[in-house]
């Protein structure tokens, strides 16, 4: 069994820029926050959260015309479990 310092997770880290586009595309935009601060506040205490737990975090910087793109080419929808997928793919094929 793997102790929690051995597990790596990946959390989507979007761009204060991209935030407005990210809303436009995303499926799931009523359950995104409105703002990029309101995301970054929980997007913070998430990452606290999972390193308290004694994960290893691993912030996955995510550029939006490129998490499109994948979507796209995998036939899904821009949403929380997609950009949860695509964030995991930052982490290596070893994961």
């Amino acid at each position: 069994m793997n102790s929690p310092e051995n597990i790596e997770v990946a959390l989507a880290w979007y761009r204060r820029e991209q935030w407005a586009l990210l809303r436009a595309i995303a499926a799931d935009a009523d359950k995104l926050e409105q703002t990029y601060d309101e995301w970054l506040a929980f997007a913070s205490e998430e990452l606290r959260k999972l390193e308290a737990r004694g994960l290893q975090v691993h912030k996955i910087d995510v550029e939006i015309g490129a998490l499109t793109r994948w979507c796209e080419s995998e036939g899904r929808p821009v949403d929380g479990e997609a950009r949860a997928q695509y964030a995991m793919r930052g982490l290596g094929p070893e994961v």
